[in-house]
């Protein structure tokens, strides 16, 4: 079934939905669950396989070096700083030397690192780790989770629970809502009657002894956790932005909201005052309540220039063409195309399979007897996608953000013409397959992408002058001039 997003997009057009309110300072709800919500009225529709299959990858960290680190590097303990980045539990990645940089912010926070405050709440232990200097939000968090299990809810939120998800029942139709989706969102809406009171005491505290004039905040439109935070940021005239951390696009909740919304300025101040796009190909697809910025994606233009001349002459040297096959979402899926192509090829490839780094764990071993009983498939073992591109000839995907840069590139792009791709308009990137039999036939007939071409893809995907950007952008929040050439960080 296509999903009609247009008419999902209605749902939040009702100005009921906007009189449902916290108790305290009278905060809007919907700011809490409109992610939620929505996305499970989405997931019903594409019938997308959800979550990350309870990946352990944070599992086995020791306690006493989280609690020491978060004391050594308490948030409190620093001076002020003109710039200020939130890190989420997203975006850590390790490079060859074990060092672990963050690929959706380091790029930009290294760029001016002396006046730069970095925050980082991820959960495993990263501080002997980090390329950057960081503090981290362990008893920040804590203090805030530990008074959230220790007061009552409001009963006047509680009421108010209950009504709002019997309106939500009463204007979604012909969207329905799970019995358990419903009761996530009940459960959603009171941790927030008393989570949003605690944030407001500490973070409140932090921005004043820190003093940014702006803050960058990982998946600020998503809402949710972020939405008291730039409400706060708000109130206390702080410039907010997110930067991209991956696809968006018109079919994206988070970043595509009802007509009412996007006019509403009482709910504007929940959200960041800027997004950050990698190019400006993203932001004309979006419907924000924010202003659209360019900067650029400083991960990509990094790795292009350490990973591209090598993919060149690993192509120009590989006597056998190589194929890397991206993971589909639905793993079943993934299999059954897989061993039908593995058996119309009979050998004539090289096939590396790499699954989605957040399903890794789980998927991996899903596929050990095809990979035991197929001598040309393996498992690529690449750090990076980009590392994965000088051991491939071509690319296989469903729904991943790496199609675009697989193209950039320059590599041959085949997408299989699955549901979900069509929603996430990935259908129309490189050439389409149905089945197995069309891709091998579709293999029989492949084409270089001219230079011309690949130097378009990038430029239109990934904005090169991510530098001037990002200057140019700090000049206009804080006021003071980051035009002369900046102290950076490498990265690998």
């Amino acid at each position: 079934m296509e999903l009609n997003m247009e008419r999902l997009l209605e749902i939040e057009n009702d100005r009921q939905l906007l009189k449902f309110r916290f108790a305290y300072k009278d905060t809007l709800v919907w700011p809490f669950i409109r992610f939620c919500t929505l996305q499970s009225l989405q997931l019903n529709e594409l019938q997308k396989p959800g979550g990350n299959g309870g990946s352990t990858s944070f599992a086995g960290n020791c306690f006493w070096t989280k609690i020491g680190n978060g004391i050594v590097k308490n948030p409190f303990f620093s001076g002020r700083k003109p710039i200020m980045f939130l890190y989420g539990c997203g975006g850590n990645v390790t490079d060859e030397q074990g060092k672990i940089y963050n690929r959706i912010f380091d790029g930009f926070a290294g760029l001016y690192a002396d006046k730069t405050y970095i925050l980082d709440r991820t959960e495993r232990d990263i501080a002997k780790k980090a390329v950057l200097k960081k503090h981290y939000t362990y008893l920040t968090d804590c203090a805030v989770d530990y008074m959230v299990e220790t007061v009552n809810t409001d009963p006047k939120d509680m009421e108010m629970a209950g009504q709002l998800l019997k309106y939500l029942k009463k204007i979604m139709s012909p969207y329905t809502l799970t019995h358990s989706q419903a009761e996530t969102i009940r459960q959603l809406i009171l941790l927030y009657s008393k989570k949003i009171k605690y944030q407001d005491i500490f973070y409140r505290n932090l921005f004043r002894l820190v003093r940014p004039k702006v803050v960058f905040i990982e998946d600020g439109c998503y809402g949710e956790r972020n939405a008291y935070l730039c409400k706060l940021l708000s109130e206390m005239k702080i410039a907010s932005a997110e930067i991209q951390h991956g696809w968006i696009g018109a079919r994206h909740i988070a970043y595509n909201y009802g007509q009412l919304i996007r006019q509403n300025r009482e709910y504007q101040t929940y959200m960041p005052d800027y997004y950050c796009g990698m190019a400006e190909y993203w932001l004309k697809q979006i419907r924000v309540p924010v202003k659209k910025v360019c900067l650029g994606n400083p991960t990509f233009w990094t790795n292009y220039e350490k990973y591209y001349t090598k993919s060149k002459q690993a192509e120009n040297a590989r006597s056998e063409k190589t194929i890397l096959w991206l993971g589909f979402e639905d793993d079943r899926l993934n299999m059954d195309v897989l061993r039908d192509f593995l058996m119309r090829s009979q050998g004539k490839y090289q096939i590396l399979l790499r699954n989605h780094p957040l399903l890794r764990e789980r998927s991996d071993l899903l596929y050990k007897n095809l990979i035991r009983n197929a001598p040309n498939l393996r498992v690529d073992s690449s750090q990076t996608v980009y590392e994965a591109f000088t051991r491939c000839d071509y690319v296989v995907s469903e729904a991943s953000t790496a199609i675009y840069e697989a193209l950039a590139f320059g590599k041959q792009v085949f997408v299989y013409q699955s549901e979900l791709s069509r929603h996430y308009g990935m259908a129309e990137l490189g050439t389409g397959f149905e089945d197995a039999g069309r891709l091998a036939e579709l293999l029989l007939d492949t084409r270089a992408l001219e230079p011309e071409q690949e130097a378009c893809y990038r430029e239109l995907f990934f904005s090169s002058k991510w530098k001037k950007n990002y200057s140019h952008f700090l000049n206009i929040c804080t006021g003071s001039n980051y035009n002369k050439k900046p102290i950076r960080r490498e990265f690998s």
